[in-house]
């Protein structure tokens, strides 16, 4: 008796269950796979009537979405269906029986959160196996499914299924997963054997491999040595085999391991040391070299270092790591024997110092003099003339394939065999990600430093092959989470620990002003794993080697400049009497830190029992954590967006919105957090970046001249051109537009970033008088500040011109305080290499270590032991601004502030990092402050009390008088 694929679908009788039954896909998944009339694949769920094309398009994107809310039809066969979504009754079945479908990997089902039909909405969260309620930032896939029932009458939807063909052979993989193995017969005649085999009750399953196929896997091995192992380009192939001390050409090899000449011709003691065969093959991979080429070509697969020269291997002084442990040394002929190495050898005595930037790394060493020198880790080419950039790499990181870079990752504690193809940091990720399309935009990541502070949190990487991983502190491979600061460090580790440069086992870091100990933990400790994993193993396998390898952090990143420019200056201090005021304005690509205090010369009893020349004393410090390049740019971005949103709307345009702006009237359809909004984002800020940094000739991308007659020549401005560009902008479809013009004013532009700079620099005068007004230190020392800048973002003309301006208005005041600016330090003299503005933090970071002839007398802001002070401001609405009532300045953790009256039921906390909030002459506006409430029991007589008690963290309690606080009211706790 024959069924039919309507009956398949829509029965259960005895023949179908029998049917079923013989299914190996059914019984492992809950499904039946049908191949329609044009070949396409169908997965039917029988227990809930579903069915599932086999060819998905996921479209995913921040926030709750819907993936096909504009087209809800679905056609099957030749009918137009409505798409259905699984129920929470069968969501865990339903995923999980995908998930065993070898086809569906593709779909990535057990990494994913899956919609599914419910009220609230819910999802299926893959990754821990559980329905919950979907949450505003959940990136959602949705798969597109029919029911072949109404749900609500129960009638049926489909009722031809004419050249339906059902699928009833399958094999088990090797990952244990379910595939299909498609048979030529047609439906039918396949129906009607099976009917005929159930009579006589078939002793195997119709699935199971046939007998002459049991060689399958011993084939497959030698097919994957073949794949894995490339060929040689000239010379033969070396095998070092540390175990019969002997050397052969690999074919050789093989040969004797695949037909070993006393091993007995027999299929079944094949089959009992295929195991065996299989660890043998993969630990003589371990041990092979494919020419000389792959030895000298090392690190260049791992962080495209510029390969060895050949001499390294045959020069008795010099010799390869990888070749240390060999039992037999390895003669090339006509070139002589290959050199080992022990890299304990190559260990240095030395220290380096690693500034972590916001958008760029530099790195130096000092070895066993006081010279310190930069190291080239952004160098594309050593042997290339030197460029400025050499010793800055982008922090910045490109996810290509990080399955298999991951898997090798954690396949070696020591110099994994990892490829910067599936991974990689460098200019060249940086030129990618600058015209990357919207869908790899994911794929890269340069906000590092701000994950690490929790500016950025549940951060997902889709890499290149649409592998998902999360961020965590801790990275997993099981579970899909990769620590990039750790990764990163990895390659910065490579650069460092090399063959050229030998092995550093000290670390210095530095620390940005505001970073609380936590987040300063956290960046450490990833560095260390991620140099750790950039050793030798054999310095790895080695513990009194590993006593001496440390990473730890200095001093704050604006107290190590100071330490370098104020050496370097003509500051020169005789003794403790002689001393200068200094400001630092650090102003980098994330933030402008501020960093204030006096440099002295040592007293006698300093140089005598301490043996120090100098003396920093670092008594102030403070950031604007809003004002940083990339932050200009992204202001300069939104603002051309906004004054072009009549194009942006017709041609379907969307942007990101940045840190602090408030989106404009009637922007709800084009602004968005989505990776085409940011990508066009991305795009802007490249367009604008000349005309932030005034490159050369910068007026002749914005300014075009006007065609036509003579009346024609006045542009709109009256200058004779216009103003526009024409950036690579994606629709909301992912289309690039090649016809997007958008109009600029520069003019206007440099006002805005005149403004938002001039801003930064009030702040730090304030900031600083502050400072020095709180240590007492302002009417002495002649009057005179010096004033350094900092940081890339502080080498922009329109710095150096508000600063001049600024320090003019100071001189006109009588009996004001004195400024000097500083000159910038050149980048280069001669062939000796001078700090400049980015590298001296490194610099100093070195000069003021242990040992060194400068003493750093550190506050709890430059110290690395000691928590960093409260991050807000906290206060309450007066007149339309803010009156600032809890001042991290001025207040320490635990003590109680008196916040006002507990008379009102409702209480509003403003909070903000705005480091002017606490000047009573010129308080902020309180618009654009937020705020937390809080909700108390009313008390005529009694005041609410605040106190700090982490850096975002404040516990509040009513209370009268003060020392009744916990003993009459609750004392609760707010984070910010």
């Amino acid at each position: 008796m024959k069924s039919s694929v309507y009956d398949i679908i829509y029965r259960n009788d005895n023949n179908v269950r029998k049917m079923l039954e013989e299914n190996l896909l059914f019984s492992e998944t809950g499904f039946i796979a049908f191949k329609d009339a044009d070949g396409k694949i169908l997965y039917f769920y029988k227990k809930a009537g579903i069915l599932v094309p086999g060819q998905q398009s996921f479209d995913r994107t921040y926030g709750v979405r819907d993936a096909f809310s504009e087209n809800r039809k679905l056609r099957i066969g030749e009918q137009e269906c409505d798409c259905g979504l699984p129920t929470e009754e069968y969501a865990k079945d339903f995923f999980g029986g995908l998930c065993r479908i070898s086809a569906c990997d593709d779909w990535r089902i057990d990494r994913q959160l899956w919609e599914i039909a419910g009220d609230p909405p819910a999802l299926y969260d893959a990754p821990i196996r559980m329905v919950r309620r979907k949450q505003f930032m959940d990136r959602v896939r949705t798969l597109k499914c029919v029911y072949v029932k109404d749900r609500d009458t129960d009638r049926r939807i489909f009722t031809g299924f004419e050249h339906w063909e059902y699928l009833d052979s399958y094999e088990r993989t090797s990952d244990g997963k379910i595939a299909v193995r498609q048979d030529s017969t047609t439906s039918e005649e396949r129906l009607e054997e099976l009917t005929q085999q159930w009579d006589t009750h078939r002793a195997s399953p119709i699935w199971e491999a046939e007998p002459e196929e049991e060689t399958v896997e011993e084939t497959a091995l030698f097919t994957v040595l073949e794949e894995e192992i490339p060929e040689a380009e000239s010379a033969e192939t070396i095998i070092i085999d540390t175990v019969s001390d002997t050397a052969a050409p690999l074919e050789e090899k093989q040969e004797e391991e695949a037909f070993p000449k006393d091993a007995p011709d027999k299929t079944t003691e094949q089959e009992s040391n295929t195991k065996e065969k299989t660890e043998q093959n993969v630990s003589q991979w371990k041990k092979t070299f494919n020419d000389i080429r792959e030895l000298l070509d090392c690190d260049k697969r791992r962080c495209r270092l510029e390969s060895y020269d050949e001499d390294l291997l045959y020069d008795i002084k010099r010799g390869h790591w990888d070749l240390f442990g060999c039992t037999e040394n390895v003669e090339i002929s006509e070139k002589g024997k290959l050199v080992q190495r022990d890299p304990k050898k190559d260990i240095k005595t030395g220290v380096v110092g690693i500034d972590f930037g916001t958008k760029s790394t530099v790195v130096v060493r000092q070895d066993d003099t006081s010279a310190i020198i930069p190291i080239r880790i952004g160098a594309e080419t050593l042997s290339a003339e030197l460029r400025e950039n050499d010793y800055e790499n982008p922090t910045i990181i490109e996810c290509t394939d990080l399955d298999k870079f991951i898997k090798k990752y954690y396949e070696q504690d020591g110099r994994p065999e990892t490829s910067c193809d599936d991974f990689f940091v460098s200019y060249d990720a940086y030129k990618d990600y600058r015209s990357c399309p919207p869908n790899e935009f994911y794929a890269y990541y340069a906000d590092l430093k701000q994950w690490a502070n929790h500016e950025k949190e549940n951060i997902i990487i889709w890499d290149k092959q649409k592998h998902e991983y999360r961020f965590g502190a801790t990275g997993s491979k099981e579970e899909n989470i990769i620590n990039p600061i750790e990764l990163y460090a990895y390659y910065i580790g490579m650069y460092i620990n090399n063959m050229r440069n030998g092995i550093y086992m000290k670390y210095l870091m530095s620390f940005p002003v505001g970073y609380s100990k936590e987040t300063r933990q956290l960046i450490v400790s990833s560095f260390e794993r991620g140099i750790r994993k950039s050793l030798p193993m054999r310095i790895l396998e080695d513990e009194e080697c590993m006593k001496e390898f440390s990473v730890q952090l200095g001093i704050s990143e604006p107290a190590a400049y100071a330490v370098t420019a104020l050496e370097m200056s003509d500051l020169e201090p005789e003794d403790e009497n002689d001393r200068y005021r200094y400001g630092i304005f650090d102003f980098g690509g994330g933030t402008a830190d501020f960093g204030f205090g006096v440099w002295r010369g040592a007293s006698e009893e300093e140089y005598e029992v301490e043996g120090y020349d100098y003396v920093l004393e670092c008594f102030g410090a403070d950031s604007d954590v809003t004002l940083g390049g990339e932050k200009i740019l992204e202001l300069l971005a939104y603002d051309v967006f906004k004054k072009n949103k009549g194009v942006a709307r017709a041609k379907r345009i969307m942007c990101s919105l940045p840190f602090g702006e408030t989106a404009f009237m009637g922007s709800e359809t084009l602004i968005s957090d989505s990776q085409i909004a940011r990508r066009n984002m991305s795009v802007l800020k490249e367009e604008l970046r000349p005309l932030w940094h005034q490159e050369e000739n910068w007026e002749k991308k914005y300014r075009h001249g006007t065609t036509g007659n003579a009346n024609d020549c006045i542009a709109k401005n009256g200058a004779g051109y216009e103003e526009y560009i024409e950036p690579a902008l994606y629709d909301i479809d992912g289309n690039m537009l090649s016809d997007c013009r958008f109009e600029v004013d520069t003019q206007n532009l440099i006002s805005l970033i005149k403004a938002r700079i001039q801003k930064g620099i009030d702040a730090f005068f304030k900031c600083m008088g502050k400072a020095f007004q709180k240590e007492g230190k302002l009417a002495d020392y002649d009057g005179q500040v010096y004033i350094f800048l900092a940081g890339n973002s502080s080498k922009s003309i329109f710095v150096r011109e508000l600063f001049e301006e600024m320090i003019k208005n100071y001189s006109s005041i009588k009996d004001g305080p004195s400024f000097t600016l500083s000159e910038h330090m050149n980048d280069e003299n001669g062939d000796e290499y001078v700090p400049n503005g980015k590298t001296s933090v490194a610099y100093g970071l070195i000069k003021s270590r242990e040992g060194s002839s400068i003493k750093v007398e550190k506050n709890f802001e430059t110290d690395a032991e000691k928590q960093t002070r409260f991050k807000y401001y906290l206060g309450r609405e007066r007149r339309h601004h803010f009156d600032c009532r809890l001042s991290p300045v001025e207040t320490q953790y635990g003590k109680w502030i008196r916040f006002q009256g507990a008379a009102k039921r409702t209480v509003r906390i403003y909070y903000t990092t705005d480091p002017t909030a606490d000047v009573r002459e010129e308080p902020p506006v309180i618009d654009n402050i937020p705020y937390k409430e809080i909700l108390i029991d009313p008390r005529e007589d009694a005041y609410i009390y605040i106190r700090a008690c982490e850096p975002t963290v404040i516990e509040y309690s009513v209370a009268c008088p003060e020392d009744t606080i916990g003993a009459e009211g609750e004392i609760c706790r707010i984070e910010f």
